[in-house]
């Protein structure tokens, strides 16, 4: 039994792929931790696009790049101060939760689902196509 500051901390096991939405979707906050590699390169954790595709709510790292696309759709901390009031303030406000998962998932869903990808790949091949076949660039 944790006691002290790791009293509210549990460490779990890996979950499988195909059980994550369900923890996801039914978690009252999902929290994302981005390594200082990835955010130096730019990167967005997978987890992000994972749990605010499967509705859930999500508080990040800050990152420039989430706060660009989601706007204040995710709830962003820069300190252990911002952290723990974030926290305390959406497990209290469950509605306001549940308003960000819902704004969250239709920015992903509608920047980053299969039909936006496939509509990209298309593009791509397109420009690929016509500059192939005529040595021209068609972006």
């Amino acid at each position: 039994i944790l006691t002290g500051e790791k009293a509210a901390m549990w460490k779990g096991v890996q979950v499988p792929n195909d059980e994550l939405r369900y923890y996801y979707s039914t978690a009252d906050i999902v929290l994302n931790d981005t390594r200082d590699d990835m955010i130096e390169a730019g990167f967005i954790s997978n987890r992000v696009f994972d749990v605010t595709a499967c509705k859930g709510f999500l508080i990040s790292d800050y990152i420039p790049e989430l706060e660009e696309i989601y706007g204040d759709a995710i709830p962003m901390y820069k300190n252990k101060e911002e952290f723990a009031r974030l926290i305390d303030y959406y497990l209290k406000h469950p509605e306001e939760r549940r308003q960000k998962a819902e704004k969250a998932y239709k920015i992903t869903v509608e920047k980053f689902g299969a039909d936006k990808i496939i509509q990209e790949m298309i593009k791509a091949l397109q420009a690929y196509r016509y500059q192939h076949h005529t040595g021209r660039d068609g972006l």
